[in-house]
């Protein structure tokens, strides 16, 4: 009889103890510091004359006791308040340790034909100015599901290729031995930063004959810089094609072509372009 009076007292103490570590557990959960989050840097992952890709990387912090679960991430990229890119994952778990922080990289691609679509003012800007709306969605104790805001804003550089006009072909000399010319063309960089002109490879072409073919020598553009190059050409009777021994015996005018390749390197370190390709053309009179 008394061994079982002293087996229900026993229980009673572990049911005493079970309920304090229960109210306990509820005090803890309800006293929940709001976690907070942030947008820790944009990286230009790619940049081309016609997009760029970003990683928008993203930290949320958990100031608790105990860990807690985020169940999504969402993000849009707006521009004049207009949302151009928007990305949701609701599904994407992370876990948040008692006091700790879990990141997210999310990938976004933006198409700057879309940017001047929407936004005609940007046309011919050299940069726009963008903002992140960001969150993530945690799953807070007896309060429930809360979005954790973050936000973000800069301005990203529009690149644009160098322009090529030939401006102008004539002819300086002609002799028994074969003519001379001078081919002049204006390489102009649009951009609001420098580029180096590591070579421009041509090939002059009239009445379907390459004429010549070389290289000028390399140079460098400021921001909005526009430079002209020479190119000088002698030419013996035998290279000066038909078109051009026409002209000569006459007085119409001859089509000459100048075609190639333009290798520049921009100052802007995230812009790795190809080289541009031209095909300019131009009337050579006497």
């Amino acid at each position: 009889m008394f061994s079982s009076v002293k087996l229900t007292f026993a229980t009673v103490v572990a049911l005493a103890v079970g309920l304090m570590g229960g109210c306990a557990t509820l005090k803890n959960s309800l006293d929940v510091v709001r976690p907070s989050a942030e947008v820790t840097s944009v990286q230009v992952a790619g940049l081309t004359a016609d997009s760029v890709d970003l990683v928008v990387n993203l930290a949320i912090h958990n100031p608790n006791r105990f860990a807690l679960d985020a169940v999504g991430v969402d993000m849009e990229l707006k521009v004049e308040d207009t949302s151009l890119v928007s990305l949701n994952q609701a599904d994407r778990g992370l876990s948040l340790p008692a006091n700790g922080s879990a990141s997210a990289g999310l990938p976004v691609s933006l198409r700057f034909a879309d940017v001047y679509n929407t936004f005609t003012s940007l046309q011919g800007k050299d940069t726009f100015d963008y903002r992140i709306d960001a969150g993530f969605l945690l799953n807070l104790p007896v309060i429930g599901n809360v979005r954790i805001p973050a936000e973000f804003s800069d301005s990203l550089p529009i690149p644009k290729m160098p322009q090529i006009t030939f401006r102008s072909a004539t002819l300086t000399d002609i002799s028994w031995q074969g003519a001379s010319m001078a081919l002049v063309v204006d390489v102009l960089n649009p951009n609001s930063f420098g580029i180096d002109l590591n070579s421009l490879n041509y090939q002059v072409v009239s009445g379907g004959k390459s004429l010549a073919a070389g290289k000028v020598s390399a140079a460098t553009l400021a921001d909005g810089e526009q430079q002209q190059l020479t190119i000088p050409l002698s030419l013996g009777f035998a290279e000066l094609g038909s078109s051009l021994i026409r002209l000569l015996q006459g007085s119409q005018p001859v089509d000459i072509g100048l075609t190639g390749n333009l290798d520049f390197t921009p100052e802007l370190s995230i812009w790795k372009p190809a080289p541009v390709t031209f095909d300019v053309h131009r009337s050579l009179s006497k």
